[in-house]
């Protein structure tokens, strides 16, 4: 018999991150910083949900532009 689903979880795991920053001269420039370890969070995370019995959504590196998710 199979368990009725709880609910739905939402998981954003973000690896990029792109900000700007200035230079001692005073140039804007991008800096690019990555988080690593996300592939194993986001793993754990949907192991355990699916174990709760959740819908498990993932969504890898979003933006602040991204419209509807």
């Amino acid at each position: 018999m199979k368990k009725a689903i709880r609910g739905r979880c939402f998981i954003i795991s973000n690896k990029m991150f792109f900000a700007t920053e200035r230079d001692e001269k005073g140039i804007q420039r991008n800096k690019l910083s990555t988080r690593h370890g996300t592939e194993k969070d986001v793993e754990d995370l949907r192991t355990l949900f699916l174990q709760l019995h959740f819908e498990v959504d993932v969504k890898q590196d979003l933006t602040r532009d991204v419209g509807s998710l």
